[in-house]
């Protein structure tokens, strides 16, 4: 059984800007892939409780965003739907250009376009990475401060060590 999607390819779009012609089934892939792999590697056993309660009220500022204090000073955590559509970003990136054909992998090429070299597509690619683990801080200093709560009780019980403080252990090329 297939985990529900968090987002769908409109909600991604609000997210960020995908130019005008979506490839849907490439977005849709980019979101299914990051979701199973990069949430799931920065949250751990705690996404299934995300998935479940997605639409809960004590969920609704970890998945949309939210101003924090700790120790008095102001923090914003963009939320999961949010850091969510940079991995799904990150991953659209190194496929919209790209076709599967019988004759192997080829570029897309339109009369209006020319191909962006390998290289600059991979800089946007870690630079979006990047985005995303700032974003991926913020939350889990969100989460560290309403550790108590009940909602996030699957994350209280993992303490710290439930969302990952390290750099990714799959690489997106």
């Amino acid at each position: 059984m297939a985990q529900p999607q968090l987002i769908t390819v409109d909600q991604f779009k609000t997210y960020r800007d995908l130019g005008f012609k979506v490839d849907v089934d490439k977005a849709t892939e980019a979101i299914r892939e990051a979701q199973q792999v990069e949430l799931y590697d920065a949250f751990g056993q705690f996404l299934f409780d995300i998935i479940e309660n997605r639409d809960a009220v004590p969920f609704a500022d970890l998945m949309s965003g939210s101003t924090f204090l700790i120790n008095g000073d102001p923090y914003i955590q963009e939320g999961i739907l949010s850091l969510l559509a940079d991995y799904a970003f990150a991953r659209y990136l190194g496929k919209v250009s790209m076709n599967l054909s019988p004759f192997g992998i080829t570029t897309k090429v339109g009369t209006d376009s020319v191909p962006v070299d390998k290289k600059t597509v991979d800089e946007h690619i870690m630079k979006t990475l990047q985005d995303a683990d700032v974003k991926k801080e913020l939350i889990d200093q969100y989460l560290r401060e309403y550790n108590d709560t009940a909602a996030f009780d699957r994350y209280s019980r993992g303490g710290a060590t439930t969302i990952s403080r390290t750099s990714r252990r799959f690489r997106i090329l």
